[in-house]
């Protein structure tokens, strides 16, 4: 069953603790997701088109 747009109580908490330790010594670097580099992302996707674009999401 899906909630309701905007109701987060029952989403997974993301956790980033294994995945640094993993990487801990490494030269991978594991940025953090700020609003700049989800800009970026969404810039990217909607290009490629593996979103909607914003217009058609508000004209349904």
């Amino acid at each position: 069953m899906s909630s309701p747009a905007g109701n987060y109580e029952d989403t997974p908490t993301y956790d980033t603790t294994c995945a640094l330790a993993a990487l801990a010594g490494s030269d991978i670097a594991f940025p953090v997701i700020d609003r700049l580099l989800m800009a970026k992302y969404l810039r990217r996707w909607l290009a490629a088109d593996r979103l909607p674009s914003v217009r058609a999401a508000a004209a349904r």
